[in-house]
């Protein structure tokens, strides 16, 4: 009988132990703050900062695989993220437009930290002038011509694409064979439960514009449902219904012909990316697209204007926009102010030893004359004393062939030391540039991307390996 007392004195201990640890963990979940920002470049930032804080989760909005959102739009798991947030930190200078009035009308007590707000030292987008160079002033008009009649054809295209049925158009070159494209969950949920997909073959410079006429009329009309697992046909509208039991859905694509094709998807494929690219080979081998509307990560059809928001690309810049988070969050966490400043002040500090060191590199460099995709690297190069003499995709859009010829020849002209691509454009326009001209070509990477789990040293990893890059390619006096 004692026994039986003594068990049961031990069970009631067991369950008293677990109610008290189950409640513990329950009053420090409704502690704890989340912190969410926006962008991979300011979520690894706000991690430096915020790092060690103990009640605190910092969490990422969108993709870290995303880039830059200029075109993005919300997503039903977005607004679960920020209702769930207590402070929203944002890069600001009109980089999330998709934000707008909803966040505080999900959240109505959501903090809002504007990382750019009072920094001075900005710059006006270097896209402004089409595939003219960012740098080439007065100059400008002298290789750069009919820009009125450039810009009215550029809003002309945003007008006709603002009314097309489909979100995202991505252009492949396939060989014969099977290929799957999956759909994951992002966080737990997919993007949207479901999506009208279409693809079919194309041809020509322009492979997404010689089809999407045709591939309008035919999203208007009804979609057949397709589950995971199904065939899509060319030519055929499939309503893609998302498998909510698997946390990724795959569909079949079997392609009898090499040649061009060109998918038209309801939403961007990227929104559906968790920890592998969308479309494989049967073998399991990434297929990229060779052109895309919108870029990946960047809005192929939006107009760039007024200051330039990629401050993040430039360590110095990066070192600003620490210290304004910091501050920022010791407003809304004061308990949290001294962790913030410690950690903010030791990460700024590293970053403005590593602009010294790039901007030293700056001033050894051979031939400071460069190319870029867009204006991504504006700040670097004005922090490094690098000459931006040409833009090759302003507003995200392919050059065309006479604005090619241009460029080939302020090249020549200005004598360019190389031309750079970034991880987030595709390398086709660079390489032919390269490959008329002679100079080299090669990839800096502004760390506007990076893996979900990034370690927290990692931009400094990537501008280290852009100096590297940047030494090799200019040569050093």
């Amino acid at each position: 009988m004692a026994n039986g007392k003594n068990i049961g004195r031990a069970l009631f201990l067991c369950v008293l132990c677990v109610i008290t640890v189950f409640s513990s963990n329950a009053r420090a979940a409704e502690d704890e703050q989340t912190v969410l920002a926006t962008t991979f470049p300011i979520y690894q930032i706000v991690r430096n900062v915020a790092h060690n804080r103990e009640g605190l989760e910092v969490q990422l909005m969108l993709s870290s695989q995303l880039g830059c959102p200029h075109d993005y739009a919300l997503t039903p798991q977005d607004v679960k993220k920020l209702v769930k947030a207590d402070v929203l930190v944002v890069n600001g200078l009109g980089l999330e437009e998709f934000l707008g009035a909803p966040v505080k009308k999900v959240n109505p007590k959501l903090t809002v930290i504007d990382s750019s707000a009072g920094i001075k030292e900005l710059l006006e987008y270097a896209d402004e002038g089409h595939h003219c160079g960012a740098h080439c002033g007065a100059n400008c008009s002298s290789h750069c011509g009919g820009h009125e009649e450039q810009e009215k054809d550029h809003d002309a295209k945003c007008k006709h694409h603002g009314e097309l049925p489909f979100e995202w158009a991505g252009a492949f070159k396939l060989k014969p064979g099977v290929y799957r494209w999956s759909f994951a969950k992002v966080d737990g949920a997919y993007a949207d439960p479901a999506m009208k997909m279409l693809f079919m073959a194309s041809a020509g410079e322009n492979p997404i514009e010689a089809t999407e006429k045709k591939a309008s009329a035919l999203f208007e009309k009804d979609a057949g449902a397709l589950s995971h697992g199904g065939r899509l046909n060319s030519g055929v509208v499939n309503a893609l219904q998302f498998d909510a039991a698997r946390d990724i859905s795959v569909f079949e694509i079997k392609i009898d012909k090499s040649g061009t094709y060109v998918f038209f998807a309801e939403h961007m494929p990227y929104e559906f990316e968790a920890k592998e690219h969308f479309l494989k080979t049967a073998g399991g081998e990434d297929i990229e697209p060779i052109a895309e509307e919108p870029a990946h990560g960047h809005g192929h059809h939006h107009h760039h204007e007024g200051a330039n928001p990629h401050l993040f690309a430039s360590p110095r810049m990066a070192a600003k926009l620490t210290m304004n988070i910091a501050v920022e969050l010791s407003k809304a966490d004061p308990e949290g102010a001294a962790v913030y400043f410690r950690n903010a002040q030791a990460y700024s500090k590293r970053l403005n030893e590593l602009a010294d060191e790039m901007t030293a590199l700056g001033k050894k460099l051979k031939n400071n004359r460069i190319i870029q995709p867009h204006g991504i690297f504006d700040y670097l190069a004005r922090d490094m004393g690098l000459e931006i003499i040409a833009v090759t995709q302003a507003h995200g859009q392919e050059p065309s062939a006479a604005e090619m010829t241009e460029l080939v020849k302020t090249i020549r002209e200005k004598k360019a030391g190389a031309i750079f691509t970034e991880p987030q454009y595709p390398e086709k326009v660079g390489k032919v540039l390269a490959r008329e001209t002679g100079i080299p070509i090669a990839m800096l990477d502004p760390v506007a991307t990076g893996p979900e789990n990034a370690p927290l040293d990692y931009y400094e990893t990537i501008m280290r390996k852009n100096m590297k890059i940047l030494n090799t390619t200019l040569g050093v006096q």
